[in-house]
């Protein structure tokens, strides 16, 4: 049974790892377009899984065949316990069928680059 007691679904997307992380800061970018299936509410949470330091997260965007269609910024940080302002909300008003939808975000090794973690999607259709 999948009994989910009133707590959000999320997938894994993908992640990070130290090798793709900067103290000056990078963009990652994952592929969502077989999540995303209509116009609605996309929440992504970055969870910080290894690594003597973690990110700090400036904003998550939304894409739709590489146009940008909604971001949200605020200074998150991931990095072990308590992770602070993790979660990213987007809202897409327009669904187009056949499009390519991805994520991305602008991170920045929080202290140094040893970090690793993952990228979670829960998509809630209008």
């Amino acid at each position: 049974l999948n009994v989910n007691y009133g707590r959000e679904t999320y997938v894994k997307i993908g992640e990070w790892t130290p090798d793709q992380i900067t103290t000056n800061g990078t963009m990652l970018e994952w592929d969502v377009t077989r999540f995303v299936t209509g116009a609605g509410s996309v929440m992504v949470r970055l969870d910080h899984i290894k690594g003597d330091q973690g990110i700090n997260i400036a904003w998550v965007g939304l894409l739709v065949d590489g146009k940008a269609v909604g971001r949200d910024t605020h200074f998150g940080n991931a990095s072990g316990k308590p992770q602070k302002n993790t979660t990213y909300s987007i809202f897409l008003p327009v669904y187009t069928a056949g499009a390519r939808y991805t994520l991305n975000a602008h991170i920045a090794g929080s202290g140094g680059t040893d970090s690793a973690g993952s990228v979670q999607l829960r998509f809630k259709k209008r």
